[in-house]
Protein backbone atom coordinates (compact mmCIF):
# COMPACT_ATOMS: atom_id res chain seq x y z
CA UNK A 1 0.00 0.00 0.00
CA UNK A 2 2.60 2.37 0.58
CA UNK A 3 4.01 1.78 -2.45
CA UNK A 4 1.02 2.41 -4.65
CA UNK A 5 1.00 5.73 -2.42
CA UNK A 6 4.44 6.51 -3.32
CA UNK A 7 3.92 5.57 -6.99
CA UNK A 8 0.89 8.09 -6.90
CA UNK A 9 2.73 10.89 -5.13
CA UNK A 10 6.20 10.61 -7.71
CA UNK A 11 4.05 9.25 -11.15
CA UNK A 12 7.82 10.04 -12.51
CA UNK A 13 9.30 7.80 -10.00
CA UNK A 14 6.24 5.06 -10.08
CA UNK A 15 8.17 2.29 -12.00
CA UNK A 16 11.38 2.23 -10.05
CA UNK A 17 8.90 2.47 -6.38
CA UNK A 18 6.49 -0.12 -7.56
CA UNK A 19 9.20 -2.40 -8.45
CA UNK A 20 11.60 -1.73 -5.37
CA UNK A 21 8.25 -2.52 -3.19
CA UNK A 22 7.02 -5.22 -4.52
CA UNK A 23 9.99 -7.28 -4.50
CA UNK A 24 10.97 -6.33 -0.74
CA UNK A 25 7.19 -7.23 -0.17
CA UNK A 26 8.03 -10.67 -1.91
CA UNK A 27 11.37 -10.79 0.63
CA UNK A 28 8.80 -10.46 3.63
CA UNK A 29 6.65 -13.38 2.48
CA UNK A 30 9.28 -15.55 1.46
CA UNK A 31 10.91 -15.09 5.66
CA UNK A 32 7.77 -15.65 6.54
CA UNK A 33 7.49 -19.23 4.54
CA UNK A 34 11.01 -19.62 5.84
CA UNK A 35 9.89 -19.88 9.26
CA UNK A 36 7.16 -21.96 8.02
CA UNK A 37 9.20 -24.52 5.68
CA UNK A 38 7.18 -23.64 3.12
CA UNK A 39 9.11 -24.79 0.04
CA UNK A 40 7.02 -25.42 -2.25
CA UNK A 41 5.31 -21.74 -1.79
CA UNK A 42 8.86 -20.32 -1.77
CA UNK A 43 10.17 -22.21 -4.96
CA UNK A 44 8.04 -19.57 -7.82
CA UNK A 45 8.62 -16.56 -5.56
CA UNK A 46 12.50 -17.16 -5.56
CA UNK A 47 11.94 -18.16 -9.14
CA UNK A 48 10.44 -14.66 -10.00
CA UNK A 49 13.00 -12.90 -7.70
CA UNK A 50 16.23 -14.44 -8.95
CA UNK A 51 15.40 -15.08 -12.61
CA UNK A 52 14.15 -11.59 -13.28
CA UNK A 53 16.69 -9.81 -11.73
CA UNK A 54 14.49 -7.92 -9.10
CA UNK A 55 16.43 -7.10 -6.55
CA UNK A 56 19.56 -5.76 -8.56
CA UNK A 57 18.24 -2.00 -8.23
CA UNK A 58 18.39 0.72 -5.82
CA UNK A 59 19.85 1.91 -2.39
CA UNK A 60 19.73 -1.52 -0.34
CA UNK A 61 19.96 -3.70 -3.69
CA UNK A 62 23.26 -5.72 -2.55
CA UNK A 63 21.24 -6.39 0.95
CA UNK A 64 17.74 -7.48 -0.95
CA UNK A 65 19.94 -9.26 -3.25
CA UNK A 66 21.78 -11.04 -0.79
CA UNK A 67 18.64 -12.09 0.93
CA UNK A 68 16.70 -13.43 -1.95
CA UNK A 69 19.89 -15.85 -2.57
CA UNK A 70 20.26 -16.83 0.96
CA UNK A 71 17.11 -17.73 1.35
CA UNK A 72 17.42 -19.81 -2.20
CA UNK A 73 20.01 -21.60 -0.43
CA UNK A 74 18.56 -22.41 2.57
CA UNK A 75 15.97 -24.06 0.38
CA UNK A 76 18.48 -25.62 -1.75
CA UNK A 77 19.90 -27.49 1.16
CA UNK A 78 16.59 -28.52 2.33
CA UNK A 79 15.14 -30.02 -0.99
CA UNK A 80 18.60 -32.11 -1.04
CA UNK A 81 21.17 -29.86 -3.11
CA UNK A 82 23.25 -28.79 -0.08
CA UNK A 83 26.10 -28.48 -2.32
CA UNK A 84 24.21 -25.55 -4.45
CA UNK A 85 22.88 -24.83 -1.42
CA UNK A 86 26.78 -23.67 0.44
CA UNK A 87 27.63 -22.37 -3.08
CA UNK A 88 25.13 -19.93 -3.00
CA UNK A 89 24.87 -19.14 0.74
CA UNK A 90 28.85 -17.92 -0.13
CA UNK A 91 27.70 -16.21 -2.76
CA UNK A 92 25.54 -14.19 -0.78
CA UNK A 93 27.49 -13.59 1.85
CA UNK A 94 30.49 -12.36 -0.31
CA UNK A 95 28.06 -10.24 -2.72
CA UNK A 96 26.48 -8.60 -0.13
CA UNK A 97 28.01 -4.74 1.42
CA UNK A 98 30.25 -5.47 4.46
CA UNK A 99 30.25 -2.01 5.54
CA UNK A 100 26.78 -2.55 5.86
CA UNK A 101 26.15 -6.04 6.84
CA UNK A 102 26.57 -6.99 10.61
CA UNK A 103 25.75 -9.77 12.44
CA UNK A 104 22.17 -9.03 13.16
CA UNK A 105 21.36 -7.84 9.86
CA UNK A 106 22.78 -10.29 7.33
CA UNK A 107 20.58 -13.21 6.10
CA UNK A 108 20.11 -15.95 8.68
CA UNK A 109 19.82 -18.52 5.79
CA UNK A 110 23.71 -17.57 4.83
CA UNK A 111 25.66 -18.85 7.71
CA UNK A 112 22.56 -21.54 8.59
CA UNK A 113 22.96 -23.12 4.91
CA UNK A 114 26.73 -23.87 5.45
CA UNK A 115 26.57 -25.53 8.93
CA UNK A 116 24.12 -28.47 8.90
CA UNK A 117 24.21 -29.81 5.17
CA UNK A 118 28.14 -29.71 3.22
CA UNK A 119 29.88 -32.96 3.11
CA UNK A 120 32.78 -31.61 1.86
CA UNK A 121 35.66 -29.12 3.03
CA UNK A 122 35.94 -25.53 1.90
CA UNK A 123 39.26 -25.04 0.25
CA UNK A 124 41.34 -22.56 -1.66
CA UNK A 125 39.51 -20.02 -3.82
CA UNK A 126 36.49 -20.95 -2.21
CA UNK A 127 37.36 -20.45 1.50
CA UNK A 128 38.69 -16.97 0.81
CA UNK A 129 35.49 -16.29 -0.74
CA UNK A 130 34.12 -16.65 2.47
CA UNK A 131 36.80 -15.69 5.02
CA UNK A 132 36.73 -12.85 7.85
CA UNK A 133 37.81 -10.35 5.41
CA UNK A 134 35.04 -10.84 3.40
CA UNK A 135 32.77 -11.84 6.30
CA UNK A 136 33.87 -9.60 9.46
CA UNK A 137 30.90 -10.93 11.61
CA UNK A 138 30.46 -14.52 11.35
CA UNK A 139 28.32 -16.74 14.15
CA UNK A 140 30.10 -17.21 17.33
CA UNK A 141 29.26 -21.40 15.94
CA UNK A 142 31.35 -21.00 12.62
CA UNK A 143 33.89 -19.55 14.68
CA UNK A 144 34.41 -21.65 17.24
CA UNK A 145 34.01 -24.25 14.21
CA UNK A 146 36.68 -22.70 12.30
CA UNK A 147 39.52 -22.40 15.06
CA UNK A 148 38.30 -26.19 15.29
CA UNK A 149 39.64 -27.09 11.51
CA UNK A 150 36.00 -28.13 11.49
CA UNK A 151 34.81 -25.34 8.51
CA UNK A 152 32.89 -26.61 5.50
CA UNK A 153 33.26 -30.25 6.98
CA UNK A 154 29.41 -30.00 8.27
CA UNK A 155 28.09 -29.91 11.75
CA UNK A 156 26.06 -32.96 11.20
CA UNK A 157 28.58 -35.27 10.74
CA UNK A 158 29.91 -34.21 14.24
CA UNK A 159 26.99 -35.63 15.97
CA UNK A 160 26.60 -38.77 14.18
CA UNK A 161 30.39 -39.84 15.69
CA UNK A 162 29.28 -39.48 19.30
CA UNK A 163 33.22 -39.29 20.16
CA UNK A 164 34.18 -37.57 23.03
CA UNK A 165 36.17 -34.83 20.57
CA UNK A 166 32.59 -33.98 19.05
CA UNK A 167 30.82 -33.56 22.77
CA UNK A 168 33.46 -31.46 23.38
CA UNK A 169 33.23 -29.49 20.16
CA UNK A 170 29.32 -29.27 20.76
CA UNK A 171 29.13 -27.80 24.30
CA UNK A 172 31.93 -25.50 23.49
CA UNK A 173 29.86 -24.12 20.20
CA UNK A 174 27.31 -23.89 22.55
CA UNK A 175 28.88 -21.75 25.32
CA UNK A 176 29.92 -19.48 22.51
CA UNK A 177 26.27 -19.29 21.03
CA UNK A 178 25.26 -18.73 24.41
CA UNK A 179 26.78 -15.09 24.66
CA UNK A 180 25.88 -14.74 21.30
CA UNK A 181 23.88 -16.33 18.79
CA UNK A 182 22.46 -13.61 15.67
CA UNK A 183 22.23 -16.97 13.76
CA UNK A 184 19.77 -18.74 16.41
CA UNK A 185 21.83 -21.75 16.39
CA UNK A 186 21.76 -22.38 19.64
CA UNK A 187 18.93 -25.08 20.24
CA UNK A 188 20.50 -26.90 17.31
CA UNK A 189 23.78 -27.36 18.71
CA UNK A 190 22.43 -28.21 22.31
CA UNK A 191 20.07 -30.60 20.25
CA UNK A 192 23.31 -32.09 18.98
CA UNK A 193 25.04 -31.88 22.15
CA UNK A 194 22.14 -33.95 23.84
CA UNK A 195 22.11 -36.93 21.17
CA UNK A 196 25.64 -37.58 21.71
CA UNK A 197 26.16 -37.05 25.65
CA UNK A 198 22.71 -39.79 25.36
CA UNK A 199 24.75 -41.96 23.44
CA UNK A 200 27.61 -42.01 25.37
CA UNK A 201 25.67 -42.45 28.53
CA UNK A 202 26.46 -39.24 30.15
CA UNK A 203 23.01 -38.74 31.96
CA UNK A 204 24.23 -35.76 34.07
CA UNK A 205 25.38 -33.56 31.01
CA UNK A 206 22.65 -35.04 28.65
CA UNK A 207 20.12 -33.35 31.51
CA UNK A 208 21.92 -30.24 31.68
CA UNK A 209 21.89 -30.29 27.31
CA UNK A 210 17.86 -31.01 27.54
CA UNK A 211 17.48 -28.25 29.64
CA UNK A 212 19.41 -25.66 27.85
CA UNK A 213 17.26 -27.26 24.77
CA UNK A 214 13.78 -26.73 26.23
CA UNK A 215 14.94 -23.33 27.65
CA UNK A 216 15.72 -21.75 24.54
CA UNK A 217 12.38 -22.03 22.87
CA UNK A 218 12.18 -22.03 18.54
CA UNK A 219 13.70 -19.47 16.80
CA UNK A 220 14.31 -18.66 12.92
CA UNK A 221 14.28 -20.67 10.26
CA UNK A 222 12.26 -23.99 9.70
CA UNK A 223 15.46 -25.92 8.56
CA UNK A 224 17.38 -25.34 11.52
CA UNK A 225 14.65 -26.02 13.76
CA UNK A 226 13.65 -29.25 11.87
CA UNK A 227 17.21 -30.33 12.41
CA UNK A 228 17.27 -29.63 16.36
CA UNK A 229 13.63 -31.06 17.11
CA UNK A 230 15.07 -34.13 15.24
CA UNK A 231 18.04 -34.53 17.38
CA UNK A 232 16.28 -34.21 20.05
CA UNK A 233 13.70 -36.46 19.41
CA UNK A 234 17.02 -39.24 18.69
CA UNK A 235 18.55 -38.35 22.43
CA UNK A 236 15.22 -38.68 23.95
CA UNK A 237 14.79 -42.34 22.37
CA UNK A 238 18.85 -42.68 23.27
CA UNK A 239 17.43 -42.21 26.97
CA UNK A 240 13.95 -43.71 27.55
CA UNK A 241 14.03 -46.45 24.97
CA UNK A 242 10.58 -46.14 24.42
CA UNK A 243 9.93 -45.67 21.19
CA UNK A 244 8.58 -42.49 21.09
CA UNK A 245 11.60 -40.87 19.36
CA UNK A 246 11.67 -43.31 16.81
CA UNK A 247 7.87 -42.34 16.23
CA UNK A 248 8.72 -39.11 15.97
CA UNK A 249 11.83 -39.32 13.88
CA UNK A 250 9.21 -41.09 11.42
CA UNK A 251 6.70 -38.14 11.72
CA UNK A 252 9.22 -35.89 10.78
CA UNK A 253 10.60 -37.32 8.01
CA UNK A 254 6.67 -38.18 6.39
CA UNK A 255 6.30 -33.95 7.01
CA UNK A 256 9.49 -33.60 4.98
CA UNK A 257 8.78 -35.27 2.56
CA UNK A 258 5.40 -33.44 1.94
CA UNK A 259 7.68 -30.25 1.13
CA UNK A 260 10.19 -32.49 -0.66
CA UNK A 261 12.59 -31.80 2.06
CA UNK A 262 15.00 -34.59 1.16
CA UNK A 263 17.61 -33.09 2.97
CA UNK A 264 15.38 -32.90 6.27
CA UNK A 265 14.03 -35.89 5.54
CA UNK A 266 17.36 -37.98 4.94
CA UNK A 267 18.24 -36.62 8.36
CA UNK A 268 15.50 -37.89 10.24
CA UNK A 269 15.32 -41.41 8.49
CA UNK A 270 19.23 -41.15 9.20
CA UNK A 271 18.72 -40.59 12.94
CA UNK A 272 15.92 -43.58 12.59
CA UNK A 273 18.58 -46.05 11.94
CA UNK A 274 21.61 -45.20 13.73
CA UNK A 275 18.78 -46.00 16.77
CA UNK A 276 18.57 -49.69 15.62
CA UNK A 277 15.07 -48.93 13.26
CA UNK A 278 16.08 -51.05 10.20
CA UNK A 279 12.76 -50.71 8.88
CA UNK A 280 13.92 -47.34 7.57
CA UNK A 281 16.39 -49.01 5.29
CA UNK A 282 14.67 -48.74 1.68
CA UNK A 283 13.00 -45.80 2.32
CA UNK A 284 15.91 -43.93 3.28
CA UNK A 285 18.27 -45.80 0.42
CA UNK A 286 15.78 -43.82 -2.01
CA UNK A 287 16.17 -40.90 -0.25
CA UNK A 288 20.08 -40.82 0.19
CA UNK A 289 20.57 -41.68 -3.57
CA UNK A 290 18.54 -38.17 -4.46
CA UNK A 291 20.62 -35.79 -2.36
CA UNK A 292 24.15 -34.11 -2.88
CA UNK A 293 27.07 -34.92 -1.12
CA UNK A 294 29.39 -37.36 0.10
CA UNK A 295 27.78 -38.20 3.57
CA UNK A 296 24.57 -38.82 1.37
CA UNK A 297 26.54 -41.42 -0.63
CA UNK A 298 27.95 -42.62 2.11
CA UNK A 299 24.90 -43.83 3.61
CA UNK A 300 22.89 -44.99 0.60
CA UNK A 301 25.99 -47.38 0.76
CA UNK A 302 25.47 -48.41 3.40
CA UNK A 303 21.64 -49.20 3.14
CA UNK A 304 22.85 -51.15 0.30
CA UNK A 305 24.89 -53.26 2.07
CA UNK A 306 22.30 -53.61 4.78
CA UNK A 307 19.50 -54.42 2.08
CA UNK A 308 21.80 -57.14 0.62
CA UNK A 309 22.65 -58.69 4.17
CA UNK A 310 26.11 -59.66 2.39
CA UNK A 311 29.17 -60.07 5.34
CA UNK A 312 31.35 -58.89 2.39
CA UNK A 313 29.13 -55.36 1.49
CA UNK A 314 29.41 -54.81 5.01
CA UNK A 315 33.13 -55.31 5.55
CA UNK A 316 33.19 -53.08 2.66
CA UNK A 317 31.10 -50.16 4.55
CA UNK A 318 34.47 -49.12 6.17
CA UNK A 319 35.54 -47.09 3.19
CA UNK A 320 32.52 -45.02 2.74
CA UNK A 321 31.93 -44.12 5.97
CA UNK A 322 35.61 -43.59 6.90
CA UNK A 323 35.03 -41.13 3.84
CA UNK A 324 31.95 -39.42 5.01
CA UNK A 325 33.40 -39.64 9.08
CA UNK A 326 30.17 -41.40 9.76
CA UNK A 327 31.41 -43.74 12.12
CA UNK A 328 28.26 -44.31 14.05
CA UNK A 329 26.30 -46.47 10.70
CA UNK A 330 30.36 -48.03 10.05
CA UNK A 331 30.14 -49.14 14.23
CA UNK A 332 26.85 -49.78 14.68
CA UNK A 333 26.68 -52.56 11.96
CA UNK A 334 30.27 -53.86 11.81
CA UNK A 335 29.08 -54.67 15.97
CA UNK A 336 25.53 -56.53 14.87
CA UNK A 337 27.53 -58.84 13.12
Amino acid sequence: QWGADEARAHPEDARGILAATSSRASLVELMALSLQGDYRQMGPVLESLLNAGAVTDGPDAALAGAMAKALQAERLCALGYPLQGRELAMDATHTSSPRRMTSSSSPNSSWSALLPATSQPVTGQKRSRCSTATCPHPSALHGVLQRRGVRGDGLRRYASRQSRRSLKLLTTGLEALRDSDPQQMFRLCAAMAFYVAAAQGRQLEAERLRADYEAWGERGMHLVNALARDFFAAGQERVARDGNGIEALHASADRAAGQQARFLELNALTLALELGDLTVVERLRGVAGSVEGKWAGAVATYCDAVADAAPSNTCGLATPCWTSRHFNLQHSRIHQR
